[in-house]
């Protein structure tokens, strides 16, 4: 290892160096979430096979359809509470990597640190907008080129594979729900909610995995930026 040249650059600082915190605490309500919808797709599986009953027979057990309703309604409760929570989460967390890759400081980044969260809550615009404020976090943070090359660098496929599952399963549960809310469904307008809502819960599960993937992979190059900055005399860097 070379051991010359450790001095720490003292004028280079991030203003939030506890984000890899909330990025703990992202990571772990996101799993929490993703194992919620896991139980969400098994409690569909068991509501479809009543309805199939109710359908084909005309009787299902009462005990058997209440016990699954409850069912229902505790792991879609358990998915709104845990999916808010991760979500809040995750916004404090982007504040702060957009905040600490701007100080380091990495020059022209387009989104600032509000508008990077504010573009999450803009009607219509938020189909894109996240995503380019996501986008420009991850070149932001590319190890393989400086601070003043940033925006050349390459776009991870983890963050197209993120997006298009978030807003596949955003799509999926507002098509789910759309009939049978605030209206007493039929027989076959649960079946077809059920059917679609399983797939709903399918493509989430597999949006908050790539959503931990992916805010992993940039915790780690945001650190190892800010690493090179302020220890930037030392010459024994490796990329992580």
């Amino acid at each position: 290892m070379d051991t010359e040249h450790h001095e720490v650059d003292e004028s280079v600082s991030v203003p939030h160096p506890r984000a890899g915190g909330w990025a703990a605490a992202t990571t772990a309500l996101l799993g929490f979430l993703a194992l919620i919808l896991a139980q969400v797709m098994d409690t569909l599986v068991a509501d479809m096979a009543l309805l199939r009953d109710l359908a084909n027979v005309g009787y299902a057990p009462s005990s058997e359809i209440h016990t699954n309703h409850l069912a229902l309604q505790i792991v879609a409760w358990g998915t709104v509470v845990v999916g808010t929570l991760a979500a809040s989460s995750w916004l404090v967390w982007q504040y702060q990597a957009h905040a600490n890759a701007r100080a380091l400081p990495t020059k022209g980044m387009r989104f600032h640190p509000i508008a990077a969260v504010a573009s999450w809550f803009l009607p219509v615009a938020n189909l894109v907008l996240p995503l380019l404020a996501m986008r420009e976090l991850w070149k932001a943070t590319d190890t393989d080129r400086d601070l003043a090359d940033w925006k050349r660098a390459r776009t991870s496929p983890w963050l197209w594979l993120w997006w298009l599952s978030l807003l596949g399963a955003a799509a999926l549960t507002f098509l789910a729900f759309r009939h049978v809310l605030g209206a007493d469904p039929t027989v076959a307008q649960r079946a077809t909610r059920d059917h679609i809502a399983q797939r709903a819960a399918g493509v989430g599960f597999v949006s908050a995995l790539l959503g931990i993937v992916l805010l992993q992979l940039i915790r780690s190059r945001l650190a190892y930026r800010e690493g090179r900055v302020r220890f930037r005399f030392w010459r024994g860097w490796t990329k992580p």
